[in-house]
């Protein structure tokens, strides 16, 4: 470090009595390091630079010969710009407002929130004194933080840290307070889908269906109506139970033999492209819409200053023609996309039993694919039972 602070050379020794030259050097108290031989035989060897004036008169008598290699450090860098003020200058002026700008915040990044708007934290942020350019030094994150938390009820939890120019808040959200049912009111609990039942069980109420009952959405699962025959006053009670039934998600999709698709019309061009430093600076105007590039070759031109390409190839039109495609490839463009299509009607709740595939082809070339999906998921939904008070 305080060689390349103080300068240091690397020279090269040729000649006869390199030897005894670096001995003289050595006894005349002169440090050098990395002394290594050449495979012509001379010696290379690294030196601070205010000792190699030295090397002269210990050169004295012999026919050896020194060459500087190399000059690094602060002095020869000094000397190779001391007359170039404005690079100096601007360099300067560089340093200064990067040492200016990474004391400071100039970003924010705010992760973990769906429910809060990130305006709210921008705003809990500026209210708190913290602004794009606000110093570093005198921002207590787990203060802020703290201070975060309390612009919302969503926010259970905000933690601020620093990350050069920009400030990361992380928050956690708190969990929505359910809202509480009237369980007074008289509800029946009904299907709100169609499905096979797989499982019934009525805590409050009288279970209106058997495992293995196929039902409608809108039946009646557990009928909060428990009044006996032949009472005389109507007892009705806010159903509830658990209500597990298979339910099942069909998608079909049809595909024709052939597909409009983009291919070459047999037009083309001859095709041209200079580029300077790898940025266009010349085309070949193209005359189509739509159009496909095929390079044959590239030249490049060295010993200019800024790297030049030469690139030579053909533009091809591209126009929407009738295709015909195989059919192993479109079974397998049907099933995958008629799966999809089923997988997004299923709700994430659910839980998959199976899956069934079904494909076919017609005469004609066209495919068909289809895909059910079997789930068991909860169909259960609390309804408010219709009732007239006689008096």
């Amino acid at each position: 470090m305080w060689n390349s602070i103080f300068g240091y050379v690397i020279i090269r020794l040729d000649g006869m009595g390199i030897e005894r030259f670096l001995n003289r050097i050595l006894k005349a108290g002169i440090p050098v390091w990395n002394v290594y031989r050449l495979e012509c035989g001379s010696v290379n060897a690294e030196m601070r630079a205010k000792d190699f004036l030295k090397l002269r008169e210990l050169k004295r008598g012999l026919s050896c010969r020194i060459h500087i290699v190399k000059r690094h450090g602060l002095p020869f860098l000094y000397a190779k710009f001391r007359f170039r003020k404005l690079l100096i200058f601007g360099a300067a002026v560089s340093f200064t407002l990067v040492v200016v700008f990474q004391a400071r915040i100039w970003l924010f990044r705010v992760e973990g929130i769906s429910q809060v708007p990130e305006a709210v934290i921008m705003r809990a942020i500026a209210s708190e004194g913290v602004r794009a350019g606000a110093a570093r030094t005198g921002i207590e994150t787990a203060a802020l933080g703290q201070a975060i938390r309390t612009y919302d009820r969503r926010i259970a939890w905000a933690g601020v840290k620093l990350d050069g120019i920009i400030m990361r808040i992380k928050v956690v959200e708190a969990e929505p307070i359910p809202l509480q049912q009237d369980k007074s009111a008289p509800v029946n609990v009904v299907a709100k889908k169609d499905g096979i039942i797989e499982r019934i069980t009525a805590l409050s109420g009288k279970a209106n269906v058997k495992q293995g009952a196929a039902v409608r959405a809108g039946d009646v699962l557990i009928n909060g109506d428990i009044t006996r025959e032949g009472a005389l006053e109507r007892l009705m009670v806010h159903a509830e139970g658990d209500v597990s039934a298979q339910v099942w998600y069909r998608a079909v999709l049809n595909l024709p033999p052939t597909q409009k698709q983009l291919a070459r019309s047999g037009k083309y061009q001859p095709f041209r492209a200079i580029l300077i430093a790898g940025c266009p600076v010349y085309k070949t105007p193209v005359a189509y819409a739509s159009h496909e590039l095929e390079f044959q070759n590239g030249a490049i031109v060295r010993g200019l200053v800024l790297p030049l390409c030469l690139i030579k190839g053909s533009c091809y039109e591209l126009t929407l023609q009738d295709i015909e495609r195989e059919p192993d490839e479109l079974l397998a463009e049907a099933l995958f996309y008629a799966e999809l299509d089923a997988i997004e009607r299923v709700p994430k709740e659910a839980s998959v039993l199976k899956k069934v595939s079904e494909t076919e082809i017609f005469e004609t070339g066209a495919v068909s694919a289809a895909v059910t999906i079997c789930t068991l998921e909860d169909i259960g939904l609390t309804k408010a039972i219709d009732y007239i008070i006689e008096d």
